[in-house]
């Protein structure tokens, strides 16, 4: 239930965010006044210590926006390579709400957080790199995030809780097989990610194909609910067989579908949810089964069409 209504708040935020951000434009198209953007020195004053605790009040400025890349860059250049920064955020009442700022060579990780009893949670599988692209973390990036937290949090205090989907340790999450820890060159690395991504457009392709085999041979109702139905159980083997024998254009597919950087040469299928994993293949098998029934129902003259 806290799961739930942690993910309700966050939807109402956004869309609080996406109307502010929309009714801006369309004031500022029908000519009202065009926000200035940040200086350098307005967004660093937004970040201060009080009482040995960073605070910020960015969300309160004029002409802020978190896909401003100026913002994010300059949020960047304020933290050290590898620091992590828990924010409060004074825009709301009893600071019931949070930033946490990550720095990762290059790459600026601002999550916000929700308070819950005494605690922020940190939603681990869902966060995202916000600059230099908005781009989700990768299974080592994120395994490298927690540990960064558990080690400060010992140093530190830090009121964050870590709430992960995976019920899993950490070790068992980056353990890999004899087979995934081979490592592929980097031609072979290139053929994996285009595989990846041929598989999307394959999926929607073959079923396209099946339709149009279906209607210019036989031209039936049932005839096209069979063959559509064949392609989709076949996906959905395929698939299955895919995460059973470990390939890895099918690992690099899933991080495709959860916007992860594909990663051929590092491998973790502990860190796909079994969910995902079986539930992804079996509902598509199910689905191509249901339609193969339907044709044949048809062609019995049980299902008139």
């Amino acid at each position: 239930m806290g799961f739930l209504c942690f993910h309700l708040r966050i939807a109402c935020h956004s869309v609080i965010l996406f109307t502010e951000y929309n009714l801006s434009i369309i004031y500022i198209s029908y000519g009202g006044p065009r926000m200035n953007p940040l200086t350098t020195e307005e967004i660093k004053n937004a970040f201060y210590v009080e009482s040995g605790i960073y605070h910020t009040n960015i969300m309160e400025l004029e002409g802020y926006d978190n896909r401003d890349s100026f913002v994010n860059e300059t949020i960047l250049n304020m933290l050290h390579d590898n620091e992590v920064r828990f924010v409060l955020d004074d825009s709301t009442i009893d600071h019931s709400t949070a930033f946490l700022l990550y720095r990762k060579g290059r790459k600026l990780l601002m999550e916000y957080m929700f308070k819950e009893n005494s605690e922020y949670e940190f939603q681990l599988d869902f966060c995202e790199w916000v600059y230099p692209k908005v781009k989700m973390l990768s299974i080592q990036e994120k395994a490298d995030l927690a540990f960064l937290l558990k080690e400060q949090s010992s140093s530190l205090y830090l009121p964050i809780q870590v709430v992960s989907l995976l019920k899993k340790p950490l070790e068992l999450l980056l353990s890999q097989s004899e087979k995934d820890k081979m490592p592929i060159s980097e031609i072979q690395g290139k053929r994996v990610i285009r595989n990846a991504r041929l598989l999307r457009y394959e999926i929607i392709l073959f079923m396209v194909l099946a339709f149009l085999f279906a209607k210019m041979t036989f031209g039936t109702y049932d005839s096209i609910f069979i063959s559509i139905g064949v392609a989709i159980f076949l996906i959905g083997l395929y698939l299955l067989l895919g995460y059973l024998l470990h390939f890895r254009h099918v690992y690099c597919f899933h991080q495709l579908s959860n916007r992860e950087e594909m990663t051929p040469n590092e491998i973790y299928w502990e860190s796909v949810r079994p969910s995902y994993r079986y539930g992804q293949p079996i509902l598509f098998m199910v689905a191509g089964i249901a339609l193969i029934v339907l044709g044949i129902l048809g062609l019995l003259s049980i299902i008139p069409w």
